[in-house]
Parts: C-alpha cells; sequence; structure tokens
C-alpha cells in the first residue's frame, strides 16, 4: 500500500479490514486523502444513492507500474471519490500503442452494507459472483 503524503491512518473515511479497504466520501471532509494499492483482484467497488459501480481491470503481478508501483489508485476529498486503474509501465518504440481496459459494471437498488466484512461479503457472493466477479 502506499499513502500520499497528506493521508492520514486515523481519517474516519477509511476503514481498513482483513478483506476488504473501506474508503467513504464526505462532503463535509476538511482534507483530500488518496492511496494505492497492488490490487491483484483487479476490480473495486463504489456504493452511491442505492448503486453500486465496479470497475474491473488486469493487474500483472510480474509487471512494473507508476506511482509507487500500484495498479489501483483511490482519493476522495469533500466533492468527489476517484477509481483509478493503472497500467503497467511499458516501453514503446515509435507508432507503437498499448491499451489499458477497464470494463465497468452499475447496478441498481444495491443498498451499501453496514462497515462489517461478513456483510460486503454476502453482497458479494449474491450479488456480483452471479455478474461474473
Amino acid at each position: 500500500m502506499v499513502l500520499w503524503p497528506y493521508t492520514r491512518l486515523n481519517d474516519p473515511r477509511l476503514i481498513f479490514g482483513d478483506k476488504y479497504i473501506i474508503l467513504k466520501q464526505d462532503p463535509n471532509a476538511q482534507y483530500p486523502l488518496k492511496f494505492g494499492t497492488s490490487n491483484e483482484n483487479g476490480w473495486a467497488a463504489y456504493f452511491n444513492h442505492n448503486h453500486l459501480f465496479v470497475k474491473y481491470y488486469s493487474h500483472d503481478i510480474n509487471a512494473r507500474y507508476p506511482d509507487f508501483g500500484v495498479s489501483y489508485e483511490t482519493y476522495t476529498a469533500d466533492f468527489m471519490l476517484e477509481m483509478e486503474t493503472l497500467s503497467p509501465i511499458t516501453r514503446l518504440e515509435p507508432d507503437a500503442s498499448v491499451e489499458h481496459i477497464e470494463k465497468w459494471k452499475l447496478f441498481e437498488n444495491v443498498p451499501m452494507p453496514p462497515d462489517d466484512e461478513d456483510e460486503i461479503e454476502k453482497l458479494i457472493n449474491n450479488r456480483l459472483n452471479p455478474a461474473g466477479l
């Protein structure tokens, strides 16, 4: 895990669990928060107004990544929450290209579970696994 200098580990928006890291966006937040991980599972989820947004991508465990070696970063401030995936560092020859593919899914009528990893796991098993997670 990588923390940006302005990130506070005791920030109430940030909850470290055994399986998941929970980050909440708060319109009353006084300062931003950002961290990055080598998200080997290749997905991240965001709950907002009874909707669930899930972003999928490929993480290459053998690749080098920018921004201190992480493939996923998330940032939040008083007005937004960002979920960013990064592609591996790639050396390109002239006229060559590279692509970084994200797959997005949006689910309706999914209330945010409590800050409990068992409840989150139940939601993932009931809602996301049938959808291809």
